[in-house]
């Protein structure tokens, strides 16, 4: 058999993956060696990597599960180059340059211009043969810090690539959703008898092809019942307030899928407040096709205390506009006593027994990014998610505000992420100060 990565399928190396863990733990149980302070010499690498995930449970769901991925990577890792099974191979068997290794190899699996994904696996093994270490446990028994002695070499300087932010594009498509945003709209309203425009939604989430063109139209089926095109007029209303809460917020992808419903009660409750001194007899309807127009008060900002990346809290900035789709969608979605704000709504949904809280229905992130592919695609772009952040900081910064104050809004955890990355589109007030202070060559002393 052809030991060769290079021929093995994904769902093969998932079996294998299953199968290495598999018998690592079933080591660890009979060895009880489930919260060892002290390992055997020939500790299993896959039964190692097992007792370091344990220790994961203190950091962020999304740190165990980076950790976790990279640490499966390492194996197939060794398999390719030695052949050697991870339930099998033991931990102070390996060469002691088995880090430098599996980053030459990451390299060439991904290409150097990889670089977030190399170094995202790279922190996973890093992490790995620290814990390891501890516990005297290292290839060849060496000590950790030869281990990673030669990696920063081979990394190089690690360095933030600039964003290509598509700021009129992204202004496009946050457009296109406000002039969709109606207070009660039909699927007739959307979509004509007989049409396929650019702005008609596709059927579910699913059918967007991401190998065809984007400016491709995307194909619709006519709904064959009310109960369709309830749901479709549902899951327009979420695909709108999803792009406009991206264009206020500049939230992660992950931050706005972990959203709950109580969590905007607050805002809600002032926003319609608000709307009764605005528009006193006019009623919520008349009120938002007024904001949405570019009303008195459609610059009005709500403030919003979220858990972000790394389980730290920050605030976020919601617009009129944003929670206008919000609260739309949450009226006509009714009181159905699920917790998160954004659901699933794809026809197979309710084949499935809601778990508590509606927590199985919760929107996924695969969900979000389609969401902004199908709007941007509307309009003949190619949109992701984090290009509304990047726009966000960037119209920020060329409009006056201080690096610090960005980093505060996106909720960098460092001013020089923030610098790294945005600094370079301040172009603006870099070019006003090299006016004013430069001296010219033939300017007198």
């Amino acid at each position: 058999m052809d030991q060769s990565l290079e021929v093995t399928a994904e769902a093969d190396q998932r079996a294998l993956l299953n199968r290495w863990e598999s018998a690592a733990t079933a080591y660890l149980e009979a060895e009880r060696l489930k919260s060892a302070n002290q390992l055997p010499e020939d500790l299993p690498l896959a039964a190692g990597i097992i007792l370091f995930l344990e220790t994961l449970k203190g950091q962020s769901q999304e740190t165990a599960k980076t950790y976790r991925v990279g640490c499966r990577r390492f194996m197939l890792f060794i398999y390719d180059t030695t052949g050697r099974a991870a339930d099998r191979a033991a931990v102070t068997g390996l060469s002691p340059l088995v880090l430098e290794d599996f980053y030459l190899w990451l390299v060439a699996t991904y290409g150097r211009k990889a670089r977030s994904t190399c170094n995202s696996y790279m922190a996973a093994a890093r992490n790995l043969f620290d814990y390891l270490a501890r516990r005297r446990i290292t290839p060849g028994g060496c000590q950790y810090q030869e281990m990673i002695a030669g990696l920063s070499r081979l990394q190089g300087r690690s360095s933030y690539k600039t964003p290509r932010v598509k700021g009129k594009q992204v202004e496009e498509v946050a457009r296109l959703a406000l002039r969709l945003l109606a207070p009660d709209p039909t699927y007739e309203e959307m979509v004509p008898a007989g049409k396929n425009l650019p702005g008609a939604s596709a059927e579910k989430s699913e059918d967007l092809d991401e190998n065809e063109p984007a400016e491709k139209p995307v194909k619709l089926r006519m709904p064959r019942s009310q109960a369709e095109k309830d749901r479709r007029g549902l899951e327009e209303l979420r695909d709108r307030a999803i792009i406009l809460t991206l264009y206020s917020t500049g939230m992660r992808r992950q931050e706005l899928a972990s959203l709950d419903r109580v969590d905007l009660e607050g805002l809600l409750v002032e926003y319609h407040q608000s709307l009764r001194k605005t528009w006193p007899g006019k009623g919520k309807a008349g009120a938002i096709m007024e904001t949405g127009s570019g009303g008195p008060e459609a610059s009005t900002i709500y403030e919003l205390i979220i858990t972000g990346k790394g389980q730290k809290e920050r605030l976020v900035y919601f617009d009129r506009l944003a929670l206008a789709a919000v609260d739309e969608y949450l009226t006509r979605r009714g009181k159905d006593g699920y917790r998160p704000l954004f659901l699933q709504h794809h026809r197979g949904r309710e084949k499935v027994k809601p778990a508590p809280g509606g927590e199985n229905y919760r929107v996924s992130l695969v969900t979000v990014w389609q969401v902004v592919a199908r709007y941007a695609a509307r309009l003949g772009l190619e949109l992701k998610p984090h290009d509304f952040r990047h726009n966000l900081a960037t119209t920020l910064l060329n409009a006056g505000a201080q690096l610090s104050e960005v980093q505060d809004i996106l909720g960098h955890a460092s001013p020089t992420t923030t610098k790294q990355i945005y600094a370079h589109y301040d172009k603006g007030h870099l070019r006003e100060a090299f006016s004013k202070y430069r001296r010219s060559a033939d300017q007198p002393e």
